[in-house]
């Protein structure tokens, strides 16, 4: 009896404190519910404002939408990339790139012959005279022959011995 008095005792005191803390639990959830009611707050807002409620359901609807729409996208891009490589496209633009790869180093190989022949050309020759040089006299021995040409062709048409035969020649022109 003595020891269920003193039970009695010590559990009444621990449910006393512990009615204690749900009464302050329940105002203050009591309060936070009116605060809610009142339109305090965030969720408050959202309760109250249906001005703000229908943006946000707005919102969820345009994330909606657009999450569809990605899938969509998505799915057509799988698509593409489906045909393309079922139509042989990356094999096909690795052998384009290892051609032009090829012609490449084909068209440096010509281009070095290049330099090379012109450099052989315009470089001097055994005689220490570059190639440009030896046509610069070749064309002026040209235009010297010429004009002693022309000088040596007058002076035969005004010959004795050929003097019948150009005036018949320019008869016949």
């Amino acid at each position: 009896m003595t020891n269920a008095d003193g039970l009695i005792t010590t559990l009444g005191g621990n449910l006393n404190s512990t009615l204690t803390e749900v009464k302050t639990t329940v105002s203050s959830a009591n309060e936070l519910v009116a605060g809610l009611k009142q339109g305090k707050g965030t969720a408050g807002m959202l309760l109250r404002d249906e001005t703000l409620a229908d943006q946000v359901r707005q919102a969820v609807t345009n994330v909606d939408g657009a999450t569809s729409e990605l899938k969509s996208a998505a799915a057509n891009v799988g698509a593409l990339v489906s045909e393309l490589q079922s139509k042989g496209f990356p094999q096909k633009i690795d052998d384009t790139l290892k051609d032009v790869k090829q012609t490449a180093t084909n068209f440096n190989a010509a281009s070095a012959q290049v330099r090379q022949a012109v450099t052989d050309l315009t470089g001097p020759d055994e005689g220490g005279v570059s190639a440009v040089t030896t046509i610069r006299e070749s064309l002026s021995n040209v235009n010297v022959a010429a004009v002693n040409m022309a000088d040596e062709t007058e002076a035969l048409r005004h010959s004795f011995l050929l003097r019948g035969f150009f005036r018949s020649a320019v008869i016949i022109a």
